[in-house]
């Protein structure tokens, strides 16, 4: 017997399905750029200069204790590649927290769904660090502290950058979930992963953490994804202590299961609109 299908389920019909979805999220993050940052540029001049702020302060510290950097010459490079990756992913999956909650309104609307408005931040987010990046990057240029010796593989940091934007968007997906529906979510969350600025590498190099130290901090993703992206500059960094794998697994993971859980509590969610 032949089966007849509507016209609905037609590849022209799909592939305009998609666009529409892509329109939507792309006007989601538009609106998700009004919100956060409002007519005033110094919204979006806070959002650039923290990233920066961090870097300064640990250049600070670290000349005033007359240290040198782990690696090669220059502090702000080392710790540039350090909190760029780390930012992708904190930023993504903290700021997701409330991507349900604080579009109920929206959500009414049919063509609006839960996961739009979680892609729509976190796409958001991974722009923000980009621009901050490229920013950094031509400064120290600029100024003429970038290490002779590196060597930029930009495919490399291309992964690491999306590897760790997943596993934010993972996180951050499970959070926006959770957080919905249990209002002291996001408070637990935050204190349970603020020590991950300490322990993810940001200003140290794991190879030279005594065993069995070592070992432990590298059932963290995030280290991983710190290290791949510091070794797309210094060459052979981190051979012995990036596992690409992992990391992938658990990006990929945590967006199955973040994505899982929307689906698993849809209704739950779209009540409490």
């Amino acid at each position: 017997m032949t089966q007849t299908f509507g016209s609905s389920d037609t590849p022209s019909a799909i592939l305009e399905a998609a666009r529409l979805q892509l329109r939507v999220i792309g006007a989601l993050v538009l609106r998700e750029t009004r919100t956060r940052f409002g007519t005033s540029r110094l919204g979006y001049l806070w959002a650039l200069s923290e990233p920066i702020v961090h870097v300064m302060v640990l250049n600070i510290v670290y000349i005033a204790m007359l240290r040198r950097p782990p690696t090669g010459t220059s502090l702000a490079l080392f710790f540039i590649t350090g909190i760029l990756p780390y930012f992708v992913f904190d930023k993504t999956a903290t700021r997701l927290s409330g991507a349900i909650s604080a579009n109920r309104a929206l959500l009414q609307l049919a063509l609006v769904k839960n996961v739009d408005v979680i892609v729509g931040r976190a796409l958001l987010e991974l722009g923000t660090v980009i621009i901050v990046f490229l920013i950094l990057m031509t400064g120290l240029y600029a100024l003429g502290h970038l290490d002779s010796n590196v060597v930029l593989q930009p495919l490399i940091m291309a992964q690491a950058i999306g590897l760790g934007w997943l596993l934010g968007l993972g996180i951050g997906s499970i959070n926006a979930v959770m957080s919905a529906v249990i209002k002291s979510w996001d408070m637990v969350y935050r204190m349970v992963t603020r020590p991950l600025y300490l322990l993810s590498g940001v200003f140290f190099m794991v190879e030279r953490i005594p065993q069995p130290f070592s070992t432990y901090l590298r059932y963290n993703p995030v280290l991983h994804a710190i290290e791949m992206f510091r070794s797309a500059f210094y060459p052979s960094y981190g051979q012995y202590s990036i596992d690409v794998p992992y990391l992938a697994a658990w990006s990929f993971g945590t967006v199955a299961l973040g994505f899982s859980l929307e689906r698993l509590l849809r209704r739950r969610l779209s009540a409490a609109v």
